[in-house]
């Protein structure tokens, strides 16, 4: 699988949703990222990763990579909150707030 075919597998199949998020009050959109598969490796006690692996037929293998979003936020000379909603992804309420002070 070339990287191209796994970034559209990844995008197009179990990419979360973007996050909401906020930069000192305004909608911020960033742009879906993929690492290349890579291989995991898995132990016994990992549970249904390692049962995942035996069934596959590569006992203590996994393919697996990161994803999700990133954006640019470039920020001017002084103080800013950005604000991220994980609550979508996390299933429970999951917030980070960043107090950011731009001194140069």
């Amino acid at each position: 699988m070339t990287s191209l075919d796994h970034s559209l597998l990844v995008t197009g199949l179990f990419f979360p949703a973007a996050a909401p998020a906020t930069v000192d009050g305004n909608a911020v959109s960033g742009t879906q990222v993929s690492t290349p598969a890579f291989t995991a490796k898995v132990i016994p006690p990992s549970g249904q990763f390692w049962q995942d692996s035996v069934d596959l037929g590569h006992p203590g293998n996994l393919a697996a990579s990161y994803c999700g979003w990133k954006a640019e936020v470039p920020l001017r000379q002084g103080r800013h909150v950005i604000r991220v909603d994980l609550t979508g992804v996390a299933g429970a309420p999951t917030h980070f707030i960043y107090n950011i002070t731009v001194t140069s």
